[in-house]
């Protein structure tokens, strides 16, 4: 199967919320950091005023719901955006910002993806808490014994 779109990702993320096809809506396509095939769209749909009322995860490849919330409507979704990243990170002209997840203890929900920023020759990452983490720590719950820092290629 052909990875899903992200027109086709809002399609679906509404039909599973029940949220109308006219309701303003974006894709946030995010790369799982812990499985090689893994990732998903974050489809956040927003009220007139721009925030956000409901959100979903949808698998890219199957096409799959996952995780899904329904919000106040008082606020933009994600928290921190890629640009808001990008600031905290101070990572200079040409940096990248890409949307990103595995559960540690920076994120342990996939509603709340992490901001991979890419530049200056270095990688770091921003939690939607405008955290800046030099590694993500995975492992025991919240942090502990058995935490590791993962990996990234």
């Amino acid at each position: 199967m052909a990875d899903l779109s992200a027109a086709d990702a809002i399609k679906r993320a509404g039909v599973e919320l029940g949220v109308e096809a006219a309701v303003p809506a974006e894709a946030i396509r995010t790369r799982r950091l812990d499985r090689i095939d893994g990732g998903y769209f974050l489809v956040v749909f927003n009220n007139s005023g721009g925030n956000a009322i409901a959100v979903a995860t949808i698998e890219v490849e199957s096409g799959a719901p996952g995780v899904t919330a329904t919000l106040p409507g008082t606020a933009p979704f994600p928290p921190v955006s890629a640009q808001t990243a990008l600031d905290l990170a101070a990572a200079g002209a040409g940096a990248r910002a890409e949307a990103v997840w595995t559960p540690c203890r920076a994120s342990m929900s996939p509603l709340y993806i992490l901001w991979e920023i890419t530049g200056d020759g270095r990688v770091v990452y921003v939690d939607q808490q405008s955290r800046v983490h030099d590694s993500l720590l995975t492992g025991g719950r919240g942090g502990g014994p058995g935490e590791s820092p993962i990996v990234t290629e």
